[in-house]
Protein backbone atom coordinates (compact mmCIF):
# COMPACT_ATOMS: atom_id res chain seq x y z
CA UNK A 1 0.00 0.00 0.00
CA UNK A 2 1.20 3.47 -0.86
CA UNK A 3 1.83 5.73 1.49
CA UNK A 4 0.87 9.38 1.32
CA UNK A 5 3.39 12.38 2.72
CA UNK A 6 1.46 14.48 5.41
CA UNK A 7 0.46 17.54 4.17
CA UNK A 8 2.30 20.89 4.56
CA UNK A 9 1.20 23.87 6.59
CA UNK A 10 2.12 26.71 4.87
CA UNK A 11 2.92 29.24 7.74
CA UNK A 12 2.36 33.39 7.40
CA UNK A 13 5.16 33.75 5.33
CA UNK A 14 4.78 30.91 2.83
CA UNK A 15 1.39 32.47 2.10
CA UNK A 16 2.76 35.73 1.15
CA UNK A 17 4.63 34.34 -1.29
CA UNK A 18 2.13 32.37 -2.61
CA UNK A 19 0.00 35.48 -2.83
CA UNK A 20 2.90 37.37 -4.64
CA UNK A 21 3.57 34.20 -7.05
CA UNK A 22 -0.45 34.20 -7.72
CA UNK A 23 -0.08 38.18 -8.48
CA UNK A 24 3.20 37.88 -10.64
CA UNK A 25 1.76 34.96 -12.53
CA UNK A 26 -1.17 37.35 -13.37
CA UNK A 27 1.61 40.56 -14.09
CA UNK A 28 3.53 38.03 -16.87
CA UNK A 29 0.07 36.86 -18.28
CA UNK A 30 -1.39 40.35 -18.72
CA UNK A 31 1.75 41.71 -19.83
CA UNK A 32 2.11 39.22 -22.60
CA UNK A 33 -1.35 39.13 -23.32
CA UNK A 34 -2.21 35.56 -22.76
CA UNK A 35 0.08 34.17 -25.83
CA UNK A 36 2.87 32.29 -25.40
CA UNK A 37 5.93 34.76 -26.25
CA UNK A 38 7.88 31.78 -28.41
CA UNK A 39 5.30 30.14 -30.61
CA UNK A 40 2.15 32.79 -29.84
CA UNK A 41 -0.11 30.12 -28.83
CA UNK A 42 -2.48 30.73 -26.07
CA UNK A 43 0.02 30.23 -22.89
CA UNK A 44 -0.53 28.20 -19.84
CA UNK A 45 2.79 29.06 -17.28
CA UNK A 46 4.23 31.88 -16.08
CA UNK A 47 7.70 30.73 -16.31
CA UNK A 48 10.65 32.31 -14.31
CA UNK A 49 13.73 33.09 -17.06
CA UNK A 50 16.17 32.58 -14.24
CA UNK A 51 15.22 29.98 -12.13
CA UNK A 52 13.69 31.12 -8.66
CA UNK A 53 15.46 28.69 -6.47
CA UNK A 54 19.23 30.01 -7.72
CA UNK A 55 18.29 33.58 -7.91
CA UNK A 56 15.35 33.97 -5.00
CA UNK A 57 15.99 37.75 -5.48
CA UNK A 58 14.54 37.82 -8.84
CA UNK A 59 11.29 35.55 -7.86
CA UNK A 60 9.02 38.32 -7.92
CA UNK A 61 10.59 40.63 -11.04
CA UNK A 62 8.20 41.37 -13.65
CA UNK A 63 11.07 40.66 -16.51
CA UNK A 64 12.26 37.83 -15.24
CA UNK A 65 9.16 35.99 -16.58
CA UNK A 66 7.52 35.15 -19.76
CA UNK A 67 4.25 33.56 -20.54
CA UNK A 68 4.61 29.90 -22.29
CA UNK A 69 2.17 27.58 -23.39
CA UNK A 70 2.94 23.75 -22.17
CA UNK A 71 5.26 22.78 -24.90
CA UNK A 72 7.68 25.36 -24.60
CA UNK A 73 7.03 25.42 -20.89
CA UNK A 74 8.64 21.62 -21.04
CA UNK A 75 11.40 22.87 -23.68
CA UNK A 76 12.17 25.26 -21.14
CA UNK A 77 12.98 22.93 -18.60
CA UNK A 78 15.00 21.03 -20.74
CA UNK A 79 17.13 22.72 -22.82
CA UNK A 80 17.64 25.61 -20.21
CA UNK A 81 20.26 27.89 -21.74
CA UNK A 82 18.98 27.56 -25.11
CA UNK A 83 15.37 28.37 -24.16
CA UNK A 84 16.52 31.12 -22.11
CA UNK A 85 18.47 32.91 -24.82
CA UNK A 86 15.31 32.88 -26.74
CA UNK A 87 13.32 34.45 -24.29
CA UNK A 88 15.94 37.07 -23.31
CA UNK A 89 16.25 38.01 -27.21
CA UNK A 90 12.10 38.55 -27.01
CA UNK A 91 12.64 41.66 -23.98
CA UNK A 92 12.80 45.06 -24.66
CA UNK A 93 16.13 46.77 -23.88
CA UNK A 94 14.33 48.30 -20.96
CA UNK A 95 13.21 45.06 -19.40
CA UNK A 96 16.95 43.32 -20.20
CA UNK A 97 18.35 46.68 -18.49
CA UNK A 98 15.71 46.14 -15.18
CA UNK A 99 16.61 42.21 -15.26
CA UNK A 100 20.39 42.92 -15.07
CA UNK A 101 19.46 45.51 -12.53
CA UNK A 102 17.73 43.26 -10.10
CA UNK A 103 20.70 40.09 -10.99
CA UNK A 104 23.24 41.79 -9.00
CA UNK A 105 22.41 42.12 -5.35
CA UNK A 106 23.69 44.70 -3.57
Amino acid sequence: MKTRKPLRRIGARGKRNFIKDQEWRLEVMKRDRGRCVLCGVKAQHAHHIYGKQANPHLRHVLANGAALCAFCHNEAHRCVNHVRWLLLNKKSDEEKLSLLEAKIPE
